[in-house]
C-alpha cells in the first residue's frame, strides 16, 4: 500500500468509516435537537455536564482503546462535538489531564453503529460501568416534565446553592436572561460572563504559585495550532510582567468582575510591548486564543459545547440528505479530502482552499481520529487544521477549479475505494474489493433499504465487494 508519509498509509479515512459517521450524524439528528427549544438548550447543558464525567472516567481508568465502553449518546455527541474542534481539544487533553497519552483515544464508530443497528439498544455492560463509576443514569431525556434544580458552586464564596432548571437554562443561553439567580450568602449574581471572568482570574493566581497551571488558550502555537509548552511560558511570563507593570489586579467583587476590564488589559499589554518591540520582531501575547477559551464558557473546557453541538446540527442537516450507505459521492469526498491535502504538501500550500466545497464528511471523520488527525495535517499542512480555518481561506477559491482537476487527477489513488465498473457486476481486474465483515454486510444492505435506494451488495463468505447497479 502506498504512503504518503513515515507511518501514514494513502488514506486517512476509510469508506466504511465515513458510512459509520453518517449513521451517527443521523442518531444525533434522531434527537431532536436541532431547533433551540428550552428542552433541546436543557438537554445539551446536561449533556456537557455529564460529558465531564466521562473526562473523569478516561483519566482514571485509561482503558484499553479496543475494549473502552460505549457511553450515552448525549455524551458521544459531547464528545464527538469536542474532537469536532480539535486545537481546544487536545489542549484541554493535556491541560486538564498533563498525560498525552489519552489523545490516543478515538471514537469508536463502528461499535457506536452497533448500538444504533440493535434499536440503539446499549449493551448491559456498559450501562453498568457508566453507571457504578459515574452515579449518574444512563439514559438523558430530552423531555423532563420536572427536571431537578441546577446545583452550582458560588465562584465567591464556594457557597452551594440551587437554581431552577427553568433559570438556568435562561440564564446561560439567553444573552439578556428574563431570569436571575444569586447566592443566598454573597449575594453573588450568576451569569456567564461574570463566571468565565472569575474563573480565567482563578487561573491567572493559580499561575503565579504554580506555573505548570497555565492559562486555556496559552497551550497552543498561534500560528500552528499545535502544542507549544515553551511558547506558553514565555507568553506568561510576559504577561504577567506586563501586568504587574499595568497593575491589573484581579477584582474584590463580583459587581466589577467581567471581560470588558479583562479585554482593557489584554490591549493595553499588547500595545506596551509592540512600543517596547517597535525595532524588532514583533511578539503576540495570543491573548484573542485566551479571550476565545474563557468568555461565556462555564465549565472546565475551552469551548462551550453546548453551543457548538448546536451550531454543528446546521452541519449534520446540510450532510444527510446528500449521503447515504454506498454513495459514491461518499468515496470521491474521502479521495478529494486526500488529494487536498496532498496539493497543499506538493505545493507549498499555495494551492487554492478546498473550501469552494461543504465541509465534506470525509474531513469531519478524520478529526474523530485526534491523535493521527494532528500528526496528519501537521505533515501536509503545518498546522492543525479547524472547520474555521477552512471557512477562512474559501476567499482563495478560484473560478479555474485547479483543486477539482489536482482531485481528478488523484481519484484512482485508492483503487479499492473508486475503480468500480459501472453497470457490472464484477470489478474490472484492476479493482480491489473491499474486504467487509458479515454484520458490516447486513449494516449496509440496511442503510441502503432505509434510504429506500436499490443499489444492491454481494457477498461470498466473509468477504465482500460492493458495486453499485
Amino acid at each position: 500500500m502506498s504512503t504518503t508519509g513515515a507511518g501514514f498509509t494513502s488514506k486517512p479515512v476509510d469508506f466504511l468509516s465515513i458510512v459509520y459517521h453518517i449513521a451517527l450524524l443521523r442518531w444525533f439528528s434522531e434527537l431532536g435537537l436541532e431547533t433551540p427549544t428550552d428542552d433541546a438548550l436543557g438537554y445539551l447543558l446536561q449533556a456537557e455536564k455529564r460529558y465531564e464525567a466521562w473526562w473523569d472516567m478516561l483519566k482514571e481508568t485509561k482503558p484499553d482503546p479496543e475494549a473502552i465502553i460505549i457511553p450515552p449518546i448525549d455524551v458521544v455527541l459531547m464528545w464527538h462535538t469536542h474532537m469536532l474542534n480539535p486545537r481546544q481539544y487536545q489542549e484541554d487533553l493535556y491541560r486538564m489531564t498533563k498525560d498525552h497519552s489519552l489523545h490516543k483515544y478515538e471514537l469508536p464508530l463502528k461499535r457506536i453503529n452497533t448500538v444504533f443497528m440493535r434499536r440503539k439498544a446499549a449493551d448491559p455492560m456498559d450501562v453498568k460501568t457508566w453507571s457504578l463509576f459515574t452515579n449518574l443514569p444512563y439514559e438523558l431525556k430530552v423531555t423532563d416534565s420536572a427536571p431537578e434544580p441546577w446545583k452550582v458552586a458560588c465562584p465567591w464564596c464556594q457557597t452551594t446553592f440551587d437554581i431552577p432548571h427553568v433559570s438556568y437554562v435562561d440564564i446561560r443561553t439567553n444573552p439578556k436572561p428574563k431570569y436571575s439567580a444569586g447566592c443566598p450568602d454573597c449575594h453573588c449574581q450568576y451569569f456567564p460572563d461574570m463566571v468565565s471572568a472569575k474563573a480565567f482570574w482563578d487561573d491567572w493566581q493559580a499561575w503565579t504559585k504554580d506555573t505548570t497551571v497555565g492559562l486555556r488558550g496559552a497551550y497552543l502555537d498561534t500560528k500552528s495550532g499545535d502544542w507549544d509548552l515553551d511558547g506558553a511560558a514565555e507568553k506568561m511570563e510576559k504577561l504577567h510582567a506586563l501586568f504587574q507593570e499595568l497593575e491589573a489586579i484581579p477584582p474584590d467583587s463580583w459587581s466589577s468582575c467581567d471581560w470588558g476590564h479583562i479585554l482593557r488589559y489584554f490591549s493595553a499589554a499588547q500595545s506596551l510591548l509592540d512600543i517596547r518591540n517597535r525595532h524588532e520582531h514583533p511578539f503576540t501575547l495570543g491573548t484573542a486564543q485566551i479571550e476565545k477559551a474563557y468568555r461565556d464558557v462555564v465549565g472546565p473546557f475551552s469551548v462551550s459545547l453546548w453551543s457548538s453541538a448546536l451550531y454543528n446540527f446546521k452541519t449534520i442537516k446540510r450532510i444527510l440528505p446528500n449521503f447515504w450507505a454506498s454513495s459514491d459521492v461518499t468515496k470521491r469526498h474521502a479521495n478529494r479530502y486526500h488529494a487536498y491535502l496532498v496539493a497543499l504538501n506538493e505545493h507549498d500550500q499555495d494551492l487554492p482552499s478546498a473550501s469552494g466545497f461543504e465541509p465534506d464528511i470525509a474531513w469531519l471523520t478524520h478529526m474523530l481520529r485526534p491523535a493521527h488527525y494532528r500528526e496528519y495535517t501537521l505533515m501536509f499542512t503545518q498546522r492543525v487544521i479547524e472547520l474555521a480555518d477552512r471557512v477562512a481561506l474559501a476567499d482563495q477559491v478560484v473560478s479555474t477549479g485547479s483543486h477539482d482537476e489536482y482531485a481528478a487527477s488523484h481519484a484512482s489513488h485508492d483503487s479499492s475505494l473508486d475503480q468500480r465498473t459501472r453497470g457490472s457486476a464484477t470489478p474490472t481486474s484492476d479493482s480491489t474489493p473491499v474486504v467487509m465483515s458479515l454484520s458490516d454486510i447486513k449494516f449496509m444492505q440496511t442503510m441502503a433499504h432505509q434510504d429506500g435506494n436499490s443499489r444492491v451488495l454481494s457477498h461470498k463468505g466473509s468477504l465482500a465487494s460492493f458495486e453499485y447497479k
